[in-house]
């Protein structure tokens, strides 16, 4: 048998032998990689959306035109298909005046207030109390004490906001749209109706034992929708009054200045 020192060389030599063997197959393989990295590049660079500007400059072409955010915003607003289910939600809510003959669950009832219970407030101050109502005589005769309240006859509750007074009005809003979106988060539909004039108010807080000192005017009506057709504008007495639909974007942001449309 050979030395050690001796076989040890005689395998580093087929060793190299053998590297330089597959040394051309190495570098083909290393331009191939090198060239399906660049191509990767050139695809990125070219295929960035225009609405994308958030991404990095380097991914875009150098003769691209920059495009305003406010612009994609204004001009091209995306699908529905492509909005998160939250956005969604908040889009669809509609109002909804004729409801079904079918209860609330009490599971689904307090899963409602319970979001009310979280709404923020001015300060955290919380200046409110809510009114379950779902006694039948009890909405008929809610419904009126207000010129557009007659549907609450037939809702299957009615809260009654009860604010601290009348300067937590704007609390007073955030606390029935987020009782709405709850609703409506289960399917159920929803309507703010006002009490008013004040003598109706007052009245109100009579039959329901409301101290005299808090302020109410307004309540969120609850039930499922009657049928498809309930969440649609109708020829209601309210048609015509006012309008359907919404505005425009460009008729409805400003940007930097007011009346700056673009």
């Amino acid at each position: 048998m050979a030395p050690l020192h001796v076989r040890v060389h005689a395998r580093e030599h087929e060793r190299d032998e053998r590297r330089e063997q597959h040394l051309p197959q190495l570098e083909e393989q290393k331009s191939q990689t090198a060239h399906q990295a660049a191509t990767h590049r050139r695809t990125l660079a070219t295929d960035v959306p225009a609405h994308a500007t958030h991404r990095s400059r380097h991914c875009a072409p150098a003769n691209a035109k920059p495009v305003k955010l406010k612009d994609s915003l204004v001009r091209r607003p995306a699908p529905s298909s492509e909005l998160p289910k939250e956005t969604r939600l908040l889009r669809t809510l509609r109002a909804v005046r004729r409801f079904a003959d079918r209860p609330i669950p009490d599971d689904v009832l307090r899963d409602i207030l319970e979001v009310g219970r979280r709404t923020g407030s001015s300060k955290n101050a919380q200046p409110w109390e809510l009114v379950v109502v779902r006694d039948r005589e009890m909405l008929k005769q809610l419904s009126q004490l207000g010129g557009f309240a007659g549907y609450i006859a037939g809702a299957q509750v009615d809260i009654v906001l009860v604010m601290d007074s009348a300067n937590n009005a704007f609390d007073c809003g955030r606390l029935a749209e987020r009782l709405m979106l709850a609703a409506s988060a289960h399917g159920i539909g929803s309507c703010i109706a006002s009490l008013f004039p004040d003598e109706n108010a007052r009245k109100a807080k009579d039959l329901l034992g409301i101290p005299v000192a808090r302020w109410v005017r307004q309540t969120v009506a609850l039930g499922y929708p009657a049928d498809e057709n309930a969440t649609r504008a109708g020829r209601s007495r309210t048609v015509g009054v006012v309008p359907i639909g919404r505005k425009p974007m460009d008729e409805f942001v400003s940007w930097e200045r007011y009346g700056k449309r673009t």
